[in-house]
């Protein structure tokens, strides 16, 4: 059965780790195994000193994949786990957990960031947040830092693990209390 699973590389490396994934499974018996190979990114524009503005695709998940594959050929997970920049699976005890429908879709979810550096006096460090927009949307998070137009956001990671994310003001919200 065809899940999602997050595989762990060098950051830096995804891209050339996902040419190298998808090569060897074409050259595999069993590419039907595998559905798609996956790097997250996100698109953001950045206003250059001149004035023009410059779209840039930035990783979602530094030093991780997606793939949609049948873990249950022990084949196609050993093809995966021996391709070169692939540390391992993202999971426990050795074992690969699938990714939730919810984490992949955020994961996977990719939007323009604009600046709206207006409100950041509504912002301080020890602030909760909950994301609004961007591939982070649904989750919360604690402000960390505060700096010209951006937050540093600590939030627990897709995998357990806690991340400190930087994002536009305008992807968050101050959490309400209740």
């Amino acid at each position: 059965m065809l899940k999602w699973y997050a595989i762990n590389t060098y950051s830096g490396r995804e891209d050339s780790v996902k040419a190298e994934l998808l090569r060897r499974i074409a050259l595999s018996s069993y590419p039907t195994a595998f559905k798609e190979v996956n790097v997250p990114k996100y698109t953001e524009t950045k206003k250059l000193k001149d004035g023009k503005t410059k779209v840039v695709e930035k990783v979602t998940m530094p030093g991780y994949l997606l793939v949609h594959m049948d873990i249950e050929n022990k084949l196609a997970e050993s093809l995966v786990r021996n391709t070169q920049g692939v540390i391992g699976f993202v999971g426990t005890g050795g074992n690969a957990s699938p990714l939730s429908k919810k984490d992949v879709d955020n994961i996977m979810g990719k939007s323009i960031i604009t600046k709206n550096p207006s409100n950041m006096e509504l912002y301080e460090v020890g602030t909760m947040v909950e994301f609004i927009d961007g591939p982070f949307v649904s989750m919360e998070g604690l402000i960390e830092d505060v700096m010209e137009g951006k937050l540093k956001v600590g939030i627990e990671g897709m995998f357990g693990r806690p991340v400190v994310v930087e994002v536009e003001v305008s992807q968050v919200r101050k959490k309400k209390t209740t």
